[in-house]
């Protein structure tokens, strides 16, 4: 049998856990009695206390014996986590009342035949305490200091605290104390919302007995924008039919949002997890999920123009591949500015989140990522935003042993933050992910973050799998192969018919040409202004001199490449430096760009729906973000006149298109202007 972390982890119960090696290693090689508590505050379980069932339901399924505590005792004063004021006192009687309910209600879902499950009620140790032997023999061993900088009891400081619920974090602990000297109870469980009162019982069971104990949090039923689930017109979702009728508590789950479809198959059912994410993947287009998952009113995109983050020039034209965007689903699409498109993830994520903050309406920010895990990316992204000295130093100092950025940082994280966090910085989208997330931080931004795992081949995979879904590095390879028919097929199947529209036509030749000139312009920089070099952006570390020596030695773009690939510097990093060259792209330059307030929306297409948005962002956005539509009219204008972001841009533009063959002016941005379809 499989081991029931692996089981709860995959269907995502797992928020925080005191031990977690040893509590996996534990629930594999032992069977555990373990603890949740339902305080009577109702005379029915609800919703929320659902999940709390379910998390102990695949617990006992796997060998595990539960006890369920019925909250007999702490009912009487009321957790005060999650609450903005005190709870109302309820009669021994009513408690007492709801307790019985609720008991009728947990039998339905656990099994507690042949003692494979006990229930037990906290007012059976607590109702009879004496006071001063509870103080002198539990007391002792709690830090008023540290139960006062636990979050239930810190966000109730500014309110009022009353000394009657200050005493709950303690009688919670004092039950996994008794529990664990009456019934070998080694393991609480219960919501993330209860993490303080939880390490409260772990702690005093070490202090007390020197015994070993531990806490595993479940997440709590929220959708996809982080709010608690369960509520309706009249209030809480009822387990009591006669509360709520078997037809409100049907129609409530038929009319979750899409997105949230998924989370709840996984959480509140025992469906097999290949069938959650059928049915969690049930969508007409990768576009329409990240749709789904937010519910926009209107979705927007900020692209990459005539240069991409991999420092490449595009394929396609930015105005082809925004048409093909609205085209799949998208009603806006912007221009991420030249200087920042072409640049490693910090600078990319800088640039996007400025435009995006300032337009004044975007409330989302979707993005894909390897691990999907958002908790994860927006941990790491915390301690890069808290620890960027420590972290710097430390990259510093793995630099010197002569490897890449890449590894260093990668070594750096795992030495501060752990092997976890390290791993997230393996992959390119993870680490444009939580430069998005830290931008995010940094900004003060009010935009929600939302990640899409990335599904099918690895991003810097060149194979051809039977993946829906090919990088495009794999992409860019077929369609550079001399095999033109052969190539397209392989394609063919793995991108949108709109897309691959487009591609198709691009010849083996034509590709070839672009590189041809591309290497040709690099050499005539190179060979008239190699003693520039040096003030490059991205050029640091004397490369220059490896350049200028492999390029006199090199036939092609790609002979060249391949040349100065090597563990310090990895393709990408190498792609961009050989951009900035083309581009000049100086350190002054950069300087100039991101210390000033140079931001502009460039709109590249649109749908005719998002004229009401373009409306709103005019009325909404900041005045100095000017929004371009027509670059021959306005590049004149007051806010843009001599705009050296917008100068670089027009320049790369240029240099794009004689990339491309095209006249100076042929395919310029001057020429071209938004599309509406």
């Amino acid at each position: 049998m499989a081991n029931v972390y692996d089981v709860l982890k995959e269907r995502g119960y797992l928020k925080q856990l005191t031990h977690e090696d040893e509590i996996k290693e534990l629930l594999e090689k032992e069977k555990v009695t373990f603890y949740i508590g339902f305080d009577p505050t109702a005379d029915s379980l609800h919703v929320g206390h659902f999940i709390a069932m379910m998390f102990m339901a695949h617990m006992q399924q796997h060998g595990h014996r539960p006890i369920a505590l019925a909250g007999g005792g702490t009912g009487m004063i009321g957790d005060p986590s999650g609450r903005s004021d005190m709870r109302t006192m309820m009669t021994v009687e009513t408690i007492d009342h709801n307790v019985e309910c609720i008991k009728k209600q947990m039998q339905k879902f656990i099994d507690f035949s042949d003692g494979k499950a006990i229930l037990e009620n906290n007012a059976n140790w607590l109702r009879n305490l004496n006071y001063i032997d509870f103080l002198r023999d539990i007391g002792e061993h709690f830090s008023v200091n540290r139960m006062l900088a636990a979050e239930c009891y810190k966000s109730r400081m500014e309110n009022g605290l009353s000394f009657l619920e200050f005493n709950y974090m303690i009688m919670q602990g004092y039950d996994f104390y008794v529990l664990n000297k009456k019934y070998n109870c080694t393991m609480q469980l219960g919501g993330d919302d209860q993490w303080s009162n939880m390490i409260a019982g772990v702690e005093l069971i070490r202090r007390k007995d020197r015994r070993q104990a531990y806490a595993m949090t479940c997440t709590l039923l929220t959708n996809s924008e982080g709010k608690k689930m369960g509520k309706t017109a009249k209030g809480a979702l009822w387990l009591d039919p006669k509360k709520t009728t078997p037809y409100e508590f049907y129609q409530y789950w038929r009319n979750i949002d899409d997105q949230d479809v998924e989370n709840c198959l996984a959480l509140l059912t025992f469906l097999p997890m290949d069938e959650v994410r059928r049915l969690g993947a049930l969508k007409d287009a990768e576009i329409n999920e990240a749709k789904k998952a937010i519910n926009p009113d209107f979705c927007i995109a900020i692209m990459s123009g005539n240069f991409t983050q991999r420092g490449e020039p595009a394929l396609l034209s930015k105005w082809e591949r925004a048409s093909i965007a609205v085209s799949c689903g998208l009603d806006l699409i912007l221009e991420l500015p030249a200087a920042f498109a072409c640049n490693n993830s910090e600078y990319f994520a800088k640039g996007s989140v400025e435009i995006l903050n300032r337009l004044g309406v975007i409330t989302h920010l979707v993005f894909g990522s390897e691990s999907g895990n958002l908790d994860e990316l927006q941990a790491l992204s915390t301690l890069l935003v808290n620890e960027d000295s420590q972290i710097s130093a430390k990259i510093k100092e793995f630099s010197k042993n002569g490897i890449s950025h890449f590894e260093a940082r990668k070594n750096a994280l795992q030495e501060i933050a752990g092997e976890k966090y390290a791993n997230l910085m393996l992959n390119s989208n993870d680490i444009l992910a939580i430069e998005y997330l830290r931008q995010l931080k940094l900004t003060n931004s009010s935009i929600t973050p939302f990640t899409i795992k990335r599904e099918g081949s690895s991003f810097n995979s060149s194979t051809v799998s039977s993946s829906n879904f090919l990088s495009a590095t794999a992409i860019r390879a077929l369609l550079k192969s001399e095999n033109k028919t052969r190539s397209i097929k392989d394609i063919e199947n793995h991108v949108p018919a709109s897309t691959f529209s487009a591609i198709s036509t691009l010849s083996f030749e034509y590709l070839s040409q672009i590189d041809e000139r591309y290497f040709t312009a690099l050499g005539a920089i190179i060979l008239n202004n190699e003693s520039a070099l040096p003030s490059i952006f991205s050029v640091t570390e004397g490369i220059e001199n490896r350049i200028c020596r492999y390029f006199s030695q090199s036939a092609s773009l790609s002979e060249l490449k391949e040349s100065l690939y090597s563990k310090r510097y990895a393709k990408s990093r190498i792609n961009r430096i050989l951009s900035h060259i083309l581009l000049g792209l100086t350190k002054e330059n950069m300087a100039l760009l991101t210390e000033n307030d140079l931001y502009y929306a460039r709109i590249l297409a649109f749908n005719k729906s998002a004229r009401f948005l373009l409306r709103e962002i005019k009325k909404n956005k900041a005045e100095d973000l000017p929004l371009i539509t027509n670059l021959s009219k306005e590049a004149s204008s007051p806010a843009l006149q001599n705009n050296p972001l917008l100068m670089f841009d027009i320049k790369a533009g240029n240099i794009y298109s004689l990339l491309c063959g095209n006249r100076l002016y042929g395919g310029s941005d001057f020429v071209n202007s938004p599309k509406m379809h």
